[in-house]
């Protein structure tokens, strides 16, 4: 008889009872409070820390990382290393660094110590050069942030998809992330493998999400970039119906509601969708730390028979949601009452749909929905300004956004 951990079956009931509460607590979904004290600030990093430092012996870790940037999780892949764990790391080309440029000392060590042979056991590769791994387009780069562990605390299968880059900019310690664990779903941790070894194997595509096309295993379906046409991120949304629900949703008719918690929203198609849904009835629920001004103003654009979109902000340097989240909960796909969440690392901007090597998970799940909507109220009650809010014209005291933060290069920061 086996048990199930976020509905997927994982280890036989004796194995879960030894160390059950341990396997649940490492398994899931974790939010990181870059305003909180030093354990909520640094929650992701000490999730992968624990993960990293269950792994068995003889078992491998998986990794692909836009950056390592930080000491803490590079050192754990070298602890593990040493006591007999095979590590296998994918990063970025961004992480080419030297001493004299500063930072990226553990990656360096890391890098030096496990080599680039792919016949050894351990290893570490890097993109071209100023180039993502798949994606040939403009100039991408490998912006994923998972791991995969075969083996680890009493878990097998083990996918961890992250949102936050191992880095103390907004893009790691200093903004809103999330992390999403799941153990035991062998067709997904098999998909991510495949997916890894293309990563590793530099298998060039502008297309590759016509080469690894979109799969479910079981309640969680995997999307992979870059995509040469078509939007992703609307085909999503062309599955959203505002009407038919009888639970949930909003407290008037449970019409559908969209929440969106994003790093950048740079894409005038997706937000023409957003603005449509909500015109026809949908509640569409922003916030952000970036938006562009064409795709503003079609979120702006004078509101149907609602009062259009509700925008916040974070403006202020050094600080922001980095998160690239969508959750709907209303009808999807021709079924009503959904919880429905959408995670990974694409941001809602060209790079991620046309040239990045980007993973975006849907999870259908309505407790872990849950858990991502408290999340994304944190957030949202976090933000500095408010663009467009159905609360903005009747209270005077809100602040509004005037000026947009100082754009962060996005190899910095996506």
């Amino acid at each position: 008889m086996a048990v199930a951990v976020n509905g997927n079956v994982t280890e036989p009931v004796g194995a879960a009872q030894q160390a059950g509460g341990r396997q649940n607590a490492l398994m899931g979904a974790f939010f990181s409070n870059p305003d909180g004290p030093p354990a909520e600030r640094n929650r992701l990093v000490q999730h992968l820390l624990d993960l990293i430092g269950g792994a068995a012996v003889g078992s491998e870790i998986r990794v692909s990382a836009y950056q390592l940037r930080t000491n803490e999780v590079p050192d754990a892949l070298l602890a593990a290393a040493h006591r007999g764990v095979k590590v296998k790391v994918v990063a970025d080309s961004l992480n080419n660094t030297t001493p004299e440029e500063g930072g990226y000392e553990s990656f360096r060590l890391l890098a030096k110590t496990l080599g680039k042979d792919k016949s050894k056991p351990s290893w570490l590769m890097t993109c071209t050069e100023g180039k993502a791994c798949i994606g040939t387009a403009g100039t991408p780069f490998n912006h994923n942030k998972f791991f995969l562990f075969s083996e680890t605390s009493g878990l097998r299968d083990v996918v961890v998809q992250s949102t936050a880059n191992q880095a103390t900019t907004v893009g790691g310690l200093a903004g809103w992330n999330s992390t999403y664990a799941v153990a035991g779903n062998t067709g997904l941790y098999a998909e991510y493998g495949g997916y890894f070894n293309d990563l590793a194997a530099m298998k060039k595509s502008n297309d590759y999400y016509n080469v690894r096309t979109p799969k479910a295993h079981g309640n969680i379906k995997t999307y992979f970039h870059p995509r040469a046409t078509g939007d992703t991120v609307v085909n999503y949304l062309n599955y959203v119906k505002c009407f038919g629900s009888t639970q949930g949703g909003t407290s008037d008719n449970h019409r559908t509601i969209i929440r969106i918690s994003m790093w950048s929203i740079n894409r005038p198609a997706v937000a023409k969708k957003l603005w449509e849904l909500d015109s026809q009835g949908c509640y569409v629920d922003i916030v952000a730390d970036s938006i562009e001004d064409t795709s503003r103003a079609e979120l702006l654009k004078p509101a149907g028979g609602y009062h259009g979109p509700e925008i916040r902000l974070f403006t202020k340097a050094g600080k922001g949601v980095h998160e690239k989240n969508m959750l709907i909960d209303g009808v999807y796909n021709g079924a009503i009452n959904q919880k429905i969440v959408f995670t990974g690392t694409h941001n809602m901007n060209p790079s991620s749909l046309r040239q990045n090597d980007e993973t975006t998970l849907k999870i259908n799940d309505a407790g872990l929905h849950d858990q991502f909507r408290q999340n994304f109220r944190d957030v949202r009650t976090k933000a500095d300004c408010e663009l467009q809010t159905s609360t903005l014209k009747a209270d005077p005291k809100i602040k509004r956004c005037e000026e947009e933060k100082p754009s962060a290069a996005e190899d910095e920061e996506a």
